[in-house]
């Protein structure tokens, strides 16, 4: 199921990665624009996973969706503290 594995690889293992990453430099972890980066990323994910498993069950809603849940990732990737954008 497309949909299972996109929530599983972006919502679970990337937030870890994240996680993780704040962690290791707690100067980050209280910063905004990581908060704004997560939350991105969260909408993100949900609205991709959402659209690939209306999009694999046949509803035309489903691909426009899943493409604005793809760009909001590729945007929450590049802005941030770990995206190297610049700070909020």
């Amino acid at each position: 199921m497309p949909a299972h594995a996109h929530l599983n690889l972006l919502g679970f293992v990337s937030l870890f990665l994240f996680g993780f990453y704040y962690r290791l430099q707690p100067s980050l972890d209280r910063d905004r624009a990581a908060l704004v980066q997560v939350s991105n990323w969260i909408a993100g994910t949900v609205g991709m996973a959402i659209g690939v498993g209306l999009g694999h069950t046949g509803r035309e809603a489903g691909d426009p969706l899943a493409a604005i849940g793809s760009l909001a990732v590729l945007y929450a990737s590049g802005k941030g503290p770990l995206g190297g954008g610049s700070r909020l």
